[in-house]
């Protein structure tokens, strides 16, 4: 009886067998490399976030000031940009932490830099004076309708009296000076728009955290009349990304939210 034989195809390749020891070193080939990619990706992440977090709130200081950290809790700083106006009134549940500055009323976060700054001013050989702060509700209301009340009885409408009393003493919470974050300041002149003291401030207010709340050439931005002895709070960050930018707080809030 003939045996069979096999046909076997010479063009063919024989069948190989992998063994679990190639599987095994084939998995380590192509996991090891993404588990290092993801290790990689997370760490660049978490570097990332940190120098965020680190400008946001490193204040900007020129070389030559003397103006240090401020130090304000999450919840303090993040009203530090807040924009109360005509326009944008004090938002609902707004908090101010109010405290006693020489008999002026001001939010608590803004002392520490503001007595730095007066003292720094002093050094300078001037005398920048605190003649207010914080106005209440109640207080900025008055002032309103006194004002609409001074221009009826010069001869304009109603309705005219209150468009003209607004730009330059608005209503209750529709003003800055009830967040608590605004300094009005004088000299001891009486003349602080020429005096040496508003000279000084204007050079070097931002190094200390406050900007010129109602700038000049700025009313189509703040509504608001040029109010040269006006000053805001905003922190040194702000203040020194506004001072650069040339930007007033209406300008500089909208242009962080297109960003």
């Amino acid at each position: 009886m003939k045996k069979e034989i096999a046909y076997i195809n010479p063009y063919r390749s024989p069948v190989k067998t992998r063994s679990c020891h190639s599987v095994y070193i084939r998995f380590i080939i192509f996991v090891i490399p993404i588990i290092i990619a993801v290790l990689v990706i997370t760490m660049l992440m978490l570097a990332l976030q940190q120098l965020t977090h680190a400008t946001k709130t490193e204040p900007y200081l020129s070389e030559n000031t003397s103006a240090q950290v401020s130090f304000y809790s999450d919840s303090d700083s993040d009203k530090l940009l807040t924009v109360v106006s005509v326009k944008s009134p004090l938002p609902t549940g707004y908090m101010i932490h109010l405290e006693n500055f020489d008999g002026i009323m001001i939010d608590r976060i803004v002392v520490s830099d503001l007595k730095r700054m007066l003292n720094d001013c002093q050094n300078a050989g001037l005398h920048l004076q605190v003649i207010a702060g914080y106005v209440s509700t109640e207080e900025q209301n008055e002032l309103y309708y006194r004002q609409v009340k001074k221009l009826t009885e010069e001869g304009y409408s109603r309705e005219e009296a209150e468009i003209f009393a607004e730009i330059s003493v608005p209503m209750g919470n529709h003003d800055d000076r009830q967040s608590g974050l605004s300094v009005t300041f004088n000299s001891p002149d009486g003349d602080f728009l020429h005096s040496d003291e508003y000279h000084w401030l204007m050079l070097h207010a931002h190094q200390y955290g406050f900007i010129q709340r109602y700038p000049e050439n700025s009313s189509e931005y703040t509504s608001m009349w040029f109010t040269p002895e006006l000053f805001r709070y905003v922190g040194t960050a702000n203040a020194g990304q506004m001072k650069l930018l040339n930007m007033c707080l209406e300008q500089y809030t909208a242009y962080l939210q297109l960003r």
